[in-house]
């Protein structure tokens, strides 16, 4: 009788055992995550920035700036003038001649005004010259070059660098879908070679601008 309660009692736990060993595994709880892309800094739409700029081209004259300055705030634009100094190329021409006497030069500035060049009398230490024409831009150094060459006269020619106060206007910053819009509208009125550039290179370029009333 022991032997047989034993003999159960042995088939029970090895039954328990074998149930427990084989049960199905109860999974592990798991939670629902909503995955949300994190776009890269950088890599957004450029139109969706307001990080572009139009700048104009430099103006060595100031009177060409002021003047563009009236006309594009004529024009209902928010007008940034910007203004330094920078090294530029000018073209002189000049008679090769110097001359003892103001009245001397003024002789040789008649004959060349007689063929058509706007020629003027320049002070040189103990001595006077006669100017023919001071040229920023290559093309303008040309055509009077071509003049003074159609009036069989002699002339001098020498390219200089100097330093002087430059002018530029830009505007406030925008999208790149308005940028180009504001690009076109200069064009359209004549304004020669307006560049269209980011804000961090604008930056770089020009540095920070002050701020109104400073």
């Amino acid at each position: 009788m022991r032997l047989t309660l034993r003999l159960l009692l042995l088939l029970l736990l090895a039954s328990l055992v074998w149930a427990s060993w084989h049960r199905p595994k109860t999974p592990a709880p798991t939670h629902n995550h909503i995955r949300v892309p994190v776009p890269l800094a950088g890599s957004g739409n450029a139109d969706e920035a307001s990080g572009w700029r139009i700048v104009t081209r430099k103006l060595v004259w100031k009177e060409a700036a002021q003047s563009m300055q009236k006309r594009l705030q004529k024009a209902g634009l928010e007008v940034i003038p910007i203004t330094r100094r920078e090294t530029v190329e000018l073209y002189a021409f000049d008679d090769p001649h110097t001359f003892a006497s103001r009245q001397a030069a003024a002789r040789v500035e008649s004959a060349w005004r007689k063929h058509g060049i706007d020629a003027e009398i320049i002070k040189l230490d103990d001595h006077y010259g006669v100017a023919l024409g001071r040229f920023f831009l290559p093309e303008h150094a040309e055509r009077q070059r071509q003049s003074l060459e159609k009036s069989g006269m002699k002339y001098r020619y020498e390219k200089r660098t100097i330093k002087i106060p430059v002018y530029r206007f830009t505007f406030p910053p925008t999208s790149h879908s308005e940028a180009q819009k504001r690009w076109k509208r200069l064009e359209d009125m004549g304004i020669a070679d307006p560049a269209m550039i980011r804000e961090d290179r604008f930056t770089s370029l020009y540095g920070p601008l002050p701020k109104k009333g400073s």
